[in-house]
């Protein structure tokens, strides 16, 4: 089945059918598969471009991307996650999970930009926007050390750093031989992706607002 274009759609009429599938793949998780997952990826896809268009700086195309049943995303970023030796000094380490969640979200693996933190919070803000490729990112995702501060440390450090660069900015979690998505941080206006929600359906989503305060859902 080819991905169904909706452009046509109203920004209503694209975010009732955004929640009305998400409803039926949370009511059945065995639809997240297939052709239910192409609908959905092709829905976020749209939402996503038309909520970056709105962002300042950003304006990325996004295609529709081919499905991926939640339970083999889960395990792929884990095993590309688990590979890589995070002390190891490598400005490509992290390409397997750049194209992962970029196939996922459905952006460019070169807008993905992903990087790990153990230590200090407040240094996510500063990896955040350390190059150009950083800043310029439309995903961002830490994947923070457990153990080394509060892990709610450094999702406000990421809250913060979202609200420095607003975009898609993604906590993870790994300790020993677990890996996990910990937070989804979005500017108000770029809703959490249903592909990252129904996947990791413990994950906190934190709406980052200007005017200091943060929302969770």
């Amino acid at each position: 089945m080819s991905a169904t274009p909706f452009t046509a759609l109203t920004d209503s009429q694209l975010t009732t059918l955004r929640d009305l599938l998400s409803t039926a793949l949370r009511a059945d998780p065995n639809l997240a598969r297939g052709d239910a997952l192409t609908l959905v990826a092709s829905a976020d896809s749209e939402a996503a471009t038309r909520a970056l268009g709105q962002l300042p700086g950003f304006d990325v195309p996004v295609p529709a991307p081919p499905p991926v049943a939640s339970d083999e995303l889960v395990a792929a970023l884990a095993a590309a996650a688990l590979a890589v030796r995070p002390e190891v000094t490598s400005t490509t380490k992290w390409a397997t999970l750049d194209s992962l969640l970029g196939r996922a979200l459905g952006v460019s693996p070169e807008t993905v930009y992903v990087t790990s933190v153990g230590g200090l919070s407040r240094n996510i803000i500063v990896r955040l926007a350390q190059s150009r490729r950083a800043r310029e990112a439309s995903v961002a995702a830490v994947i923070w050390t457990v153990g080394t501060e509060p892990l709610q440390q450094a999702i406000a450090s990421t809250t913060r750093a979202c609200l420095d660069i607003p975009r898609l900015t993604l906590v993870f979690t790994i300790d020993g031989s677990a890996f996990d998505l910990a937070a989804i941080v979005t500017p108000p206006s770029l809703p959490a992706p249903p592909t990252l929600t129904l996947a990791y359906p413990a994950a906190l989503v934190v709406h980052a607002s200007p005017t200091g305060d943060a929302g969770t859902s």
